[in-house]
């Protein structure tokens, strides 16, 4: 996992009809994922994101 700061979003990418794009808050995105431990990463790091 690694936050990132997004200046540019391509509208086409090498692997779009491989991958879904989405923007989520990390506390959005830990309720999306099936693994116990990266939902609990994420949310334990959505305070510390909160702030950008």
């Amino acid at each position: 996992v690694y936050p990132l700061h997004v200046q540019q979003e391509l509208d086409e990418w090498k692997e779009q009809k491989n991958r879904r794009r989405a923007w989520l808050k990390p506390d959005q995105a830990a309720l999306l994922v099936d693994e116990p431990k990266l939902a609990a990463l994420l949310e334990s790091i959505a305070p510390e994101l909160a702030r950008f």
